[in-house]
């Protein structure tokens, strides 16, 4: 029988060395048996902290590693922002620039255009005033087209009355020649008659006197018909003079209105061609005011966008001063994980002083305790969901009254689980016992996995909710060999001496 002198001495000389050497209560009577058993309690409920603390060594080494890996990659991301933001810094003051140069360009392109109307509206004016005076000048043109016409009228009137006169001369003489012989005649006869009264001497004297009379009469009425002859023929000569100056008169008559009447179509195609103008001159005025309209546009859009630059510069400054804050968590983050690194190094040495290793020893227990589990899981809870008809082609939030009923009776039937839920694909929660912390499981590494497929046994951790070492293992709930959902639980490790 071994005594208590004996037992502390053992204990005192292996308590750095070998403090988790099971003590043999057999070799104890009585009241050192007693007292074995309150330091072997003691010894428990030591190595469970060691445990424990190894579990929280483990859980910082992990989350440092975790830390440096998420510091290398914000800073990384941070360096890649800050120079993406130098980049739209750079793209943006150049785009700044290249749109205060548009506004600038479509504020001339404005004024421009602003001229060319007021340049377009005066030659409007122009044209209108132009069209105008030819319009007035084609009016005049066509009044003296008219008289000129008229005068031509007249004057083949005139021709056509010189002629008939010339006609009725010729007439006239025609008959004074008849005249003329008959005067001829007449004094031929009064010749006669005087012969013949000479011969009958004294008795014929009257008759002489009378013949002589008529033969004077004739001859006054003959020279009389010469002189009207000759009157008779200078008027025919006139008139031939006025035909033949009426013929030249009419020739330039009809010149003149064929000039004027060439001068006219000349003003009527100038007339057209200022229409023409005026026609063209009002499209422009269009085309003139829709530019201005689509220039006003665009000014007002380069405005903004110009606005809109400066409110980009604004919040590329902001995003640069995040990124500055950034680097200065980054750089506290990486204090923390130095300081994490110290406490871990802290329970290392804790830890490693008795040369246990409690955890690593644990692992091949915690292994086939979470593959226990897991057939559990897959027997009690994903088969009962099959048979209960929750699991088809879509996991349904209204199958949760069916999930609480048969996760919460596995929970109570398990003691050293924790916690237990179930989650659609899209990563809500269909049920939760306790309930979850979090909206939604899609940021969890546990859901990712089962999410493919595959079962998921977590490194173990400090539990938030009992405080104690504990793991997490998730399966996927499958249907016709689809995952259909994720079930998960959280499962405590308890120690073992």
């Amino acid at each position: 029988m071994q005594s208590l002198k004996d037992l502390l001495k053992e204990l005192e000389n292996d308590i750095e060395r070998e403090i988790g050497k099971e003590i043999r209560m057999e070799y104890f009577r009585g009241k050192e048996k007693r007292i074995a058993q309150v330091i072997a309690k003691f010894q428990h409920h030591l190595l469970s902290q060691l445990f424990s603390m190894e579990v929280v060594e483990s859980q910082i080494n992990q989350s440092s590693e975790d830390i440096i890996r998420t510091i290398a990659l914000q800073k990384e991301t941070s360096d890649h922002m800050m120079a993406t933001s130098l980049q739209l810094r750079s793209a943006n003051d150049e785009g700044k620039k290249k749109v205060s140069h548009s506004l600038d360009v479509a504020k001339e392109i404005m004024e421009s255009t602003n001229q060319l109307k007021s340049s377009s509206i005066g030659l409007t004016d122009t044209t209108n005033k132009a069209k105008n005076t030819v319009d007035t000048q084609i009016s005049e043109v066509y009044d003296i087209i008219n008289k000129i016409k008229k005068v031509s009228l007249t004057s083949q009137e005139t021709v056509t009355s010189i002629t008939d006169l010339g006609d009725a001369i010729i007439k006239i003489s025609n008959i004074l020649e008849s005249v003329q012989t008959f005067y001829k005649q007449t004094k031929l006869l009064a010749l006669n008659a005087s012969i013949e009264s000479a011969r009958a001497g004294e008795a014929g004297k009257g008759f002489a006197i009378v013949a002589e009379e008529i033969r004077n009469l004739a001859e006054g009425s003959a020279k009389s018909i010469d002189e009207i002859v000759d009157i008779m023929k200078n008027i025919d000569e006139l008139i031939d003079l006025v035909k033949d100056n009426s013929h030249e008169e009419r020739i330039e008559i009809e010149s003149t209105v064929t000039s004027a009447e060439k001068v006219n179509s000349s003003l009527s195609e100038i007339t057209d061609a200022f229409s023409h103008i005026e026609h063209n001159l009002c499209i422009m005025n269009q085309a003139l005011d829709h530019n201005n309209q689509l220039t006003e546009s665009v000014n007002t859009s380069l405005s903004a966008t110009e606005k809109a630059f400066a409110k980009v510069t604004e919040e590329i400054e902001r995003i640069n001063d995040d990124i500055n804050r950034q680097y200065h968590h980054t750089d506290k983050i990486s204090a923390i994980e130095l300081i994490l690194k110290d406490i871990s190094k802290s329970l290392e040495i804790i830890t490693h002083k008795y040369h246990l290793n409690l955890l690593s020893k644990a692992k091949e227990k915690i292994e086939e305790q979470s593959q226990s589990i897991i057939q559990t899981m897959e027997e009690k809870v994903i088969e009962q969901l099959l048979l209960e008809g929750t699991v088809n082609d879509s996991m349904e939030v209204h199958h949760q009254g069916k999930h609480q009923q048969i996760l919460d009776n596995v929970l109570s039937d398990m003691p050293n689980i924790e916690a237990i839920w179930t989650n659609t694909l899209s990563g809500e929660f269909i049920y939760s016992n306790p309930p979850a912390g979090i909206k939604n499981a899609s940021i969890r590494n546990w859901f990712h996995e089962s999410r493919k497929g595959c079962n998921y046994i977590s490194d173990p951790y400090i539990s938030g909710i009992s405080k104690s070492p504990c793991i997490t293992i998730s399966l996927p709930i499958k249907h016709n060999g689809m995952v259909k959902g994720i079930l998960g639980i959280d499962v405590q490790i308890g120690f073992k001496v």
